[in-house]
């Protein structure tokens, strides 16, 4: 059985659910993967993403902070790059995630950390890490890239050993959590910002 490490790009995950109808906030991820890649020893799985601002919608910023305490529960592993909000004020986008993928990507290769890959995602900042790691010595390596309801890029075609498509039928079977209250989001809200006071307190 061959030992393998999942690495999850967020951004891309969020598009391609949320295409086809799907809450990646309701959503299976352990399930779905260990289901997708049935019979192989998943050693890690690994989540990048970013919150979303508080600034901008409170609401979406609890429902990632409460996403990324599920997906530890789920032990996946969470790693955080930032949300930077844009000029215009009313928009965001992330910044050093992809970054933080590609690195571990490759230093999980140095230390011999897999012997097979699987990027889900399509973005094209990552193929220089996956033609790095498939360079370095040690174990009989495999990258894989993972499509989820769309067609793969043909540079992940070119670089990837192999592509894995995910059909909409697939990912619809893991929407299992219902969605969070309303109440509960407010709660969440809540208590942040007493602890966003109290810290204001504090340093006065």
């Amino acid at each position: 059985m061959r030992d393998v490490v999942v690495y999850l790009d967020g951004r891309n995950i969020f598009y391609s659910l949320t295409q086809v109808g799907v809450d990646p906030y309701n959503f299976n991820y352990r399930a779905f993967l260990e289901t997708l890649l049935k019979g192989r020893n998943i050693r890690a799985i690994k989540y990048y993403g970013a919150r979303y601002p508080r600034k901008l919608d409170q609401t979406k910023h609890n429902r990632d902070e409460v996403l990324f305490q599920e997906l530890a529960a789920d032990g996946i592993k969470v790693i955080l790059g930032n949300c930077k909000i844009n000029d215009d004020n009313k928009t965001a986008r992330e910044k050093g995630v992809d970054v933080r993928l590609a690195v571990d990507l490759v230093v999980d290769a140095i230390y011999n950390n897999y012997e097979d890959a699987y990027v889900v995602s399509s973005d094209t900042d990552i193929i220089p890490a996956i033609t790095e790691a498939k360079k370095l010595p040690g174990r009989a390596r495999k990258i894989y890239g993972v499509s989820i309801c769309r067609a793969a890029l043909q540079e992940f075609r070119d670089k990837c050993d192999g592509i894995v498509p995910v059909y909409p039928d697939q990912v619809k079977d893991f929407v299992t959590k219902k969605p969070p209250a309303e109440s509960s989001l407010n709660d969440l809200q809540d208590k942040f910002s007493k602890a966003q006071n109290n810290s204001n307190r504090a340093k006065k």
